[in-house]
């Protein structure tokens, strides 16, 4: 039925659409005076250059026909001028109907293109025909059907390809490259059938949630015939595992290769199901043997090498072709407890769970899919570094210390606070080897007359490596001075008479042995050694005493140095 629609007319004019604004004003004024002359009216139509438009010329615009040749009814309502006036036209006749065999040619054309991609043919019709023929049958109500027609196309395809793959006599190499060249096929094939059928993919699948698109369709088709058989999925995870395994042990391998078929597990959501788990289970396999093995042949600055490489090893493998991606977000505190749950630390410093920030790694895609990063290195932190905790620091840290091996030191300390409870064994191996150490300078009575400056040259060398290699951490700074405390109060009263003793011998000396800047940094850390010893009481005696017979005899090289010591023991 055709509809009528109306359109609003200002004014109409004979030959014009328009009139002068010149002409609008002359009307205006004409209009608006009442008694105006035939002589002024005469003079105002000389001015516009035209004659107002007669009765006929409105009459004659009423019969008005279409360009076209289509009849239009045009009615105009006679009013005052300047008033609003309605033309009415009616529509054209309805859309012609599709001829009876159009489904049945357009649907062969289409499945035609479709064969033609997927067998690498050349397509005969132009693509901006397909996209016309696909919308064209949409737009007509055949879009569930041209769905189906195309799920079956796809299914019969994928269902050929895979069929290959069940013969047992390609070699592992070989068929995971040809799998992988089914895989991209597919890719390509399913990035051209859409944008053919792209019109399909926004209209009727975007309003029929329940319907998956086109590109999604594919890969569940091929998820499908993937892994219905399972010695296709099997000697593909298999095969993969093999090339990782080799590279691991210095191989060279196509990593190319191994990324596309891991996208591709992604892809189809086998990737936690089919491979994750039996890749971590293999590499936690290597390396539990690796670790057992090597802390046997190795001392421990050469396994502490080799571990930071292998470290860097999985996250270059990590970067090469397993995903790296991470998309951390915020995780309460009371859903983290335990050490086998998926955290990371987010914080530089401290140990234990006091006071760390913690988060979840919860990184998927639409498709489910987790990221490795974190099971991988955990998995390998594990075997090489949180089973050998006791060992390697008993088999070699206070080597490391004695010998100052910084830089040695420092990986370690890296390392271990890498995982749980290493920092805290590490700080307890460094409190240990002070205690010790220390004893054995302070309780030895032959070393009494260089007991003072060999406390002093430890604890410089302590501070070195707390601030150097564990990065000034708090809790090795307070265990320091902890085990300061500890052994220097082993002897009662002795230490005490030798700091008091080796200050009235700097002070005598004064500017002969040092500088007066080199004096006061001396001074403050003899003060050090004072704040940990209990007998204050026995050193303030000795002081005066000593600090009576400089001022007595004229000892005293500085008294400005006195003076500074004097002040630093009132603090």
């Amino acid at each position: 039925m055709s509809t009528v629609s109306e359109v609003q007319v200002n004014e109409v004019q004979h030959g014009d659409d328009s009139v002068s604004s010149k002409r609008r004003r002359t009307f205006s004024e004409s209009e608006n005076s009442e008694n105006i002359s035939p002589k002024k009216l005469k003079s105002l139509d000389d001015m516009s250059g035209d004659s107002p438009p007669s009765i006929q010329t409105k009459d004659n615009f009423s019969s008005l026909s279409a360009p076209n040749g289509c009849s239009k009814s045009v009615t105009l309502s006679s009013s005052k001028p300047g008033a609003i006036k309605k033309l009415v036209i009616k529509n054209f006749k309805d859309k012609p109907k599709l001829p009876d065999d159009y489904q049945k040619n357009t649907l062969e054309k289409l499945k035609e293109a479709v064969r033609a991609i997927q067998n690498s043919k050349s397509i005969q019709y132009s693509l901006e025909e397909l996209y016309q023929a696909v919308e064209n049958m949409c737009n007509h109500k055949m879009a569930p059907l041209l769905h189906m027609n195309l799920g079956g196309l796809i299914e019969l395809h994928v269902k050929s390809n895979m069929d290959q793959f069940l013969e047992d006599s390609m070699d592992r190499p070989t068929f995971l490259k040809k799998i992988n060249a089914c895989w991209i096929s597919h890719c390509q094939q399913m990035i051209m059938i859409r944008s053919i059928f792209l019109y399909l993919d926004r209209t009727y699948v975007l309003q029929n949630p329940a319907i998956p698109s086109i590109w999604d369709m594919g890969l569940d088709l091929f998820r499908s015939y993937f892994m219905s058989n399972n010695v296709v999925l099997a000697r593909t995870v298999e095969g993969i595992l093999m090339l990782i395994e080799k590279e691991r042990h210095g191989d060279a391998v196509d990593r190319a290769l191994l990324k596309s078929l891991l996208r591709m597990l992604v892809d189809i959501s086998l990737y936690n199901d089919a491979f994750q788990s039996k890749f971590l289970a293999a590499t936690e396999r290597l390396y539990a043997d690796e670790g057992r093995q090597l802390m046997q042949e190795l001392d421990v600055p050469e396994y502490l090498a080799h571990v930071d490489k292998r470290l860097k090893e999985e996250n270059e493998r990590l970067l090469h072709y397993l995903d790296p991606q991470t998309n951390i977000s915020p995780c309460p505190p009371n859903h983290l407890a335990e050490d086998e749950q998926q955290v990371v630390k987010q914080k530089e410093v401290g140990l234990g769970n006091k006071g760390l920030q913690y988060t979840m790694v919860t990184i998927r895609t639409r498709r489910g899919y987790q990221s490795t990063r974190w099971p991988l290195i955990h998995t390998v932190e594990k075997q090489l570094i949180s089973e050998h905790l006791s060992s390697i620091l008993s088999k070699g840290f206070d080597a490391l210390v004695e010998e100052n091996r910084v830089s040695d030191l420092t990986l370690l300390y890296s390392l271990f606070r890498r995982v749980k409870d290493g920092l805290v064994t590490l700080c307890g191996a460094f409190n240990a080897y002070i205690k010790t150490k220390g004893r054995t300078i302070v309780i030895d009575p032959e070393k009494d007359k260089s007991m003072v400056q060999e406390l002093l040259d430890f604890k410089d060398k302590m501070n070195n490596i707390v601030l150097n290699c564990f990065q000034r951490n708090e809790e090795f700074v307070n265990s320091l001075k902890e085990a300061f405390e500890y052994f220097i109060n082993q002897r009662a009263n002795k230490p005490a008479e030798l700091i008091a003793k080796f200050v009235d011998s700097k002070l005598r000396a004064g500017n002969k042995e040092s500088t007066e800047e080199e004096l006061e940094k001396l001074l403050d850390k003899i003060m050090v050694l004072f704040r940990f010893i209990h007998g204050k009481d026995v050193y303030e005696a000795f002081y005066k005493k000593d600090l009576a017979k400089r001022l007595l005899v004229g000892k005293s090289a500085s008294v400005d140095a006195e003076k500074s010591m004097l002040s630093k023991l009132k603090q």
